[in-house]
């Protein structure tokens, strides 16, 4: 597989992470990053009703737009192709056939945020309609994403310094500067619509980190800017509210929500789930949030004088938590915090808690799905299997696991395909050497899955969650038993 990473964005990586740990996560994450759009992303830009947009002018410098529309201006032609006909009259210097676009996906009430690089096909003026080949296509980070109070410093009239925070260690714009030092800003007054664009060459310092929360820091002399007041066709509508992870400086006690344990229960070797009540309510924070399965929750841990913040998926169902007014988290021991939940967690523990978040959550439909869980990644697949069951909609869990005693909810698995009425299929598969286990052994390959889902090119999507290198080889089965890449999700936690 082609590296989706230029050499300025491996650089970084390996400034950050060092040698070793960058190219083992280079090869990892390389996978996150598609030459297609999947069935998830095609639904997500479709309902955007504005898209933010990077592109080079003549002389190279990037121009950073915002392009507006009613929902459906964006909408793809195929897995590789897409086309946009904004509001705005797009400029044919800026989007000749064969230039290269960047374009950022945000749905702002759910901070779900998805990224397209592509190269421009075609504008047709007459219609005001861009196409484009799509080359990369990837799910963002999305901690940092609200309306927030930007942390963007003027050091002097010509400089800007803004931070790094911790995220998903892609770098790619980091990696841009890096290569290439131009940058455009592009700054949105939501509340009126006005639209200011800074111009300048930007330069990361690696060791500035005097902005709370910072890692690293960008510095940025500027040399031309223009601001257009009103120029944007939008109204926010509803109330504001501040990213759940943004860093602690300035937080106060109205900020911040705590969750008290419940209870723990061993369900698999190495692994626990924690329920927790749901969240208090601390000086007029928001009200007890809800979910969708498969999302994940985060958490804030301070440990050897150091912040940490951890996400694991929620492995309850939201009707289960809505008559219970708790939700469980799944955890593997493994690091320093889940093997501080392990050893120290205990009914009764408060801990901090940051929100609920991820877009790896179910699609509408009706036709037969295939979930594929690895290991821990049973987690949003518990909660997948109860929400399909409910609709009485025909699905299938392959559970892999190395050995029968690492597999997590086994009977209550068993009992949802029981009591599904024949709609529900749990197949489990050991890899390693276990004497105790008469089921399926061997890993996931086209045999063991053509023989279990014989109809596969029946089913709608399939979803995934485990490992890198096992979602990486059962992807790879799916495509080679004709399968569409378009409609295989997987769950990556970007940071």
């Amino acid at each position: 597989m082609r590296s989706p990473w230029h050499a300025y964005e491996a650089q970084v990586q390996r400034a950050v992470m060092g040698e070793e740990k960058a190219q083992d996560y280079a090869q990892k994450k390389a996978q996150n990053i598609r030459s297609y759009l999947t069935e998830q992303h095609k639904d997500f830009y479709v309902h955007l009703p504005l898209l933010y947009v990077s592109v080079l002018d003549s002389t190279g410098h990037p121009v950073a737009l915002v392009l507006t529309g009613e929902p459906g201006f964006v909408h793809s032609l195929s897995d590789t192709a897409a086309s946009i006909q904004p509001m705005q009259t797009l400029n044919p210097d800026l989007f000749a056939s064969g230039s290269q676009i960047g374009i950022l996906g945000l749905e702002s009430h759910t901070r779900r945020r998805n990224r397209l690089n592509g190269t421009v096909q075609s504008l047709d003026p007459s219609t005001n309609t861009l196409t484009l080949a799509v080359r990369q296509a990837f799910g963002n980070c999305p901690k940092y994403i609200a309306n927030r109070k930007l942390q963007l410093k003027i050091t002097d009239p010509r400089h800007l310094l803004w931070p790094d925070y911790i995220g998903n260690f892609f770098f790619q714009t980091l990696g841009n500067l890096a290569a290439n030092g131009q940058a455009g800003l592009l700054f949105i007054d939501y509340s009126d619509g006005s639209v200011l664009h800074v111009k300048g060459h930007a330069k990361l310092d690696m060791h500035d980190t005097s902005l709370p929360g910072a890692q690293r820091a960008v510095k940025m002399t500027i040399e031309a800017w223009h601001c257009t007041p009103q120029r944007l066709p939008l109204e926010q509508v509803g109330p504001t509210d501040a990213s759940p992870y943004n860093p602690k400086s300035g937080q106060t006690a109205a900020d911040q929500r705590f969750v008290s344990c419940k209870s723990i229960e061993q369900v698999a070797e190495g692994i626990k789930s924690f329920t927790f009540h749901y969240p208090e309510r601390i000086a007029g924070a928001r009200q007890p949030f809800d979910y969708l399965s498969g999302q994940y929750a985060s958490f804030d841990f301070q440990l050897e004088g150091k912040d940490h913040n951890r996400t694991w998926t929620i492995s309850s169902h939201p009707d289960e938590s809505r008559e219970t007014q708790s939700f469980t988290i799944s955890v593997k021991k493994a690091g320093l915090i889940s093997s501080w939940l392990h050893d120290n967690l205990k009914p009764g523990s408060v801990i901090e808690w940051r929100g609920a978040l991820g877009d790896f959550t179910p699609i509408a439909g009706d036709k037969p799905v295939l979930l594929v869980a690895g290991g821990i990644g049973i987690t949003p697949m518990r909660s997948f299997l109860i929400t399909f069951s409910k609709e009485r909609r025909p699905v299938t869990l392959l559970y892999s696991v190395r050995a029968a005693r690492e597999a997590a909810f086994l009977d209550e698995l068993h009992g949802i395909a029981e009591s599904s009425g024949g709609k529900a299929k749990v197949v489990v598969n050991v890899t390693g050497k276990d004497d105790t286990w008469h089921g399926p052994k061997g890993r996931l390959n086209a045999e063991h899955i053509s023989e279990q889902v014989p109809n596969l090119k029946d089913h709608s999507d399939v979803y995934m969650c485990g490992p890198q290198p096992f979602m990486n080889g059962v992807e790879s089965t799916l495509t080679s038993l004709g399968f569409p890449q378009g409609s295989i999700h997987s769950e990556s936690f970007s940071f």
